[in-house]
């Protein structure tokens, strides 16, 4: 719901801005934002559910640039899911390499912390482990941060710009220069420290009963995602500050990239 609120109250701010911009400007604008800049800017628009880019800048009716935001010190809700299915159909995240993640973290976890066999194939969680998290290659950082076909044309699914915080929007005389307060990436600069993205699979939490496979008949009680590394410093947080609050980044354990993944 932050999230949402967040991005809502962003795309507001862009509209408000721009149509101010048109009014003054007597027409359709520039806007620069990051390395890009966009002619014939006439109004922002909200993306569709699925896709990776909540918002685009417009000329009238053709999408100019799309944008990927989040709120300020965002954190559980992360960059994204997986999906509940390791499958290629089931998600937008094709990679081959966050399938094989998944299949390997899994067997990490069944050999290395305690896990139970709930039904033929399929595992929970029970110690106070409860999955593993990592920093993957760029390769796949870039898939997290900007959607799951970059390196392709940008679109829905491969966004020009991440961007956090509130939006600023400056006149530079030549054009209007577009900027978010908690910060502006351009599609291929990966964000860093507690937005750098992480990799994880880890146990159900609360009401979850998600079932994640990794093939056709085996998997775990659990979930695969994508967050910003705050998600494993606020648990960090609680458990120093002796915390009881319960959340998705507690019991997860540090593991590196396989180097066998590539």
């Amino acid at each position: 719901m932050r999230s949402l609120t967040a991005e809502t109250k962003a795309l507001d701010i862009i509209n408000d801005a721009i149509a101010h911009a048109v009014r003054s400007n007597g027409g359709a604008i520039t806007i620069a934002c990051g390395r890009f800049t966009e002619t014939g800017i006439t109004h922002a628009q909200k993306g569709l559910g699925k896709d990776k880019a909540d918002f685009i800048l417009m000329a009238d009716t053709s999408p100019k640039l799309y944008i990927s935001h989040k709120a300020t010190g965002f954190c559980w809700n992360g960059y994204g899911s997986g999906g509940k299915k390791a499958f290629e159909h089931r998600s937008p995240y094709r990679d081959k390499k966050i399938w094989e993640f998944a299949k390997w973290a899994a067997n990490y976890c069944v050999k290395h912390q305690e896990t139970r066999m709930v039904k033929e194939g399929i595992f929970e969680w029970t110690g106070a482990e409860r999955g593993v998290w990592c920093f993957p290659p760029a390769s796949v950082q870039n898939l997290i941060v900007y959607g799951p076909k970059f390196g392709e044309s940008y679109g829905p699914f491969n966004c020009h710009i991440a961007a956090v915080g509130e939006p600023i929007i400056k006149n530079c005389g030549e054009c209007f220069r577009l900027s978010f307060m908690g910060g502006t990436e351009s599609n291929g600069d990966i964000p860093k420290e507690g937005d750098e993205p992480i990799i994880s699979i880890g146990g159900c939490i609360g009401a979850q009963t998600n079932t994640y496979l990794t093939d056709e008949k085996t998997g775990f009680h659990g979930w695969l995602g994508f967050f910003p590394y705050r998600l494993i410093e606020k648990s960090q947080e609680n458990r120093d500050a002796s915390r009881k609050r319960r959340g998705k980044g507690d019991g997860l354990v540090k593991v590196d990239w396989p180097p066998e993944l590539g």
